[in-house]
């Protein structure tokens, strides 16, 4: 399993999908600890989302070992991308952000951008003329006009995935 056509090992030392998700989970928690001043947040971020939507395949990869199929492993794919939209979300950054061709289209709603904070004086419950008393800059994921701060995106994804690799109950300790 895991080799290339040269017979070649490509998994970097990676051996099951609970070593993918303990990846996912350690990328966010690098997303936790560069928000929300660390710029470079969003690279951390991409990393996650192309270990999120890869995590699929790892699953997809040790299909016949697993002890329970809900579906075929044609339509696995789809089926965990509608119990978990974000994953289309993460599916987009991976692979459509990152090649230049890509078969299936990119969605335009989804961006990653900054949410902004304005913070203002009120007084008697009425705006007071003025610049804002503070400014708070953050990043998220915006799909259209709804947004996702990074780490509770990153947070269900990683809930997300801990509950299906139990309810595919795939071991722990099980490695390739």
């Amino acid at each position: 399993m895991f080799r290339d056509d040269d017979g070649l090992r490509k998994v970097f030392d990676l051996r099951s999908p609970h070593q993918i998700l303990e990846k996912l989970r350690w990328e966010t928690t690098l997303i936790h600890a560069m928000l929300p001043q660390e710029p470079k947040v969003i690279f951390a971020a991409f990393n996650a989302a192309a270990t999120a939507w890869h995590l699929t395949e790892w699953v997809i990869e040790v299909w016949d070992d697993l002890p329970i199929q809900a579906v075929s492993r044609e339509n696995y794919r789809n089926d965990v991308v509608k119990r978990c939209p974000n994953l289309e979300i993460c599916r987009q950054i991976s692979v459509g952000w990152k090649h230049r061709v890509v078969k299936q289209r990119n969605d335009p709603a989804v961006q990653a951008s900054h949410l902004i904070k304005l913070y203002v004086r009120v007084e008697d419950g009425k705006l007071i003329d003025g610049p804002p008393t503070r400014v708070e800059r953050s990043p998220a994921i915006f799909v259209g006009t709804h947004h996702f701060e990074l780490d509770a995106f990153f947070d269900r994804l990683v809930n997300f995935w801990t509950e299906e690799l139990d309810r595919l109950r795939i071991d722990p300790s099980f490695a390739l």
